[in-house]
């Protein structure tokens, strides 16, 4: 029997970290993901245990996480359009696609709460969040 368990806190930090992982490092992705799931498997288990009425424990943390780098990531490009500075073209086109991939994070959110979804998802496409070193496939 195992004398030291992660607890509920320590298993979102390790979360947050593989998940950041698999966003910035594309070539270990499948590792990372992998590690993700298993994260949020355990989350799904201590849950049940603890009774906590949210299906899919795991994944809701995670979407929650998510939103929260997404939205620091869109403040920090739009700080720049704040100071008065020429808006990088590439930085708007960002910021747009980030805003795809934060809608996607509310919606896995609403999803698992029975809640009303957000249906525009016409941002443009996520993929261009690769040019900038940030791989969000198969995150959601």
């Amino acid at each position: 029997m195992r004398s030291y368990i992660p607890t509920l806190a320590q298993l979102c930090d390790r979360l947050a970290i593989a998940t950041l992982k698999s966003i910035k490092i594309s070539k270990s992705k499948k590792e990372y993901e992998e590690e993700c799931n298993q994260i949020m498997n355990d989350l799904d288990e201590i849950a049940k245990e603890k009774m906590i009425p949210i299906k899919d424990f795991g994944q809701f943390i995670r979407a929650i996480q998510i939103n929260q780098l997404i939205n620091e990531m869109i403040w920090n490009n739009e700080s720049k359009a704040r100071e008065g500075k020429k808006q990088d073209l590439k930085l708007l086109k960002l910021t747009h696609s980030l805003n795809r991939i934060r809608s996607q994070a509310m919606n896995v959110i609403s999803n698992i709460l029975d809640e009303r979804k957000d249906l525009k998802l016409d941002y443009i496409d996520a993929k261009l969040t690769k040019q900038f070193g940030y791989d969000f496939g198969g995150i959601l």
